[in-house]
């Protein structure tokens, strides 16, 4: 077995004086930080659509991650648009 296999992930520093975080923290601080958007495709329709496709969930978090993806899908979709007229 390789040495060092199933110790806990080391923690990551973000500068000199702050608290050492888990490997973890940085994406639930994104999360806590996207909770307050306002998003232009409702999670009601992400989660349809989602259950339609087969995948089946509970956890807002991750129809809410969808609902983000298909949100830069419409904006970049937007832009190509708008770049050739």
């Amino acid at each position: 077995m390789a040495e060092g296999y199933g110790r806990d992930t080391p923690p990551i520093y973000s500068g000199t004086n702050e608290e050492p975080r888990s490997a973890g923290q940085p994406l639930s601080d994104f999360l806590l930080q996207l909770e307050d958007y306002t998003p232009t495709v409702p999670d009601a329709i992400s989660a349809h659509y989602l259950h339609t496709a087969g995948f089946n969930t509970t956890d807002p978090r991750i129809v809410s991650t969808v609902r983000r993806e298909e949100q830069i899908k419409i904006l970049r979709r937007k832009e190509r648009i708008a770049a050739t007229r």
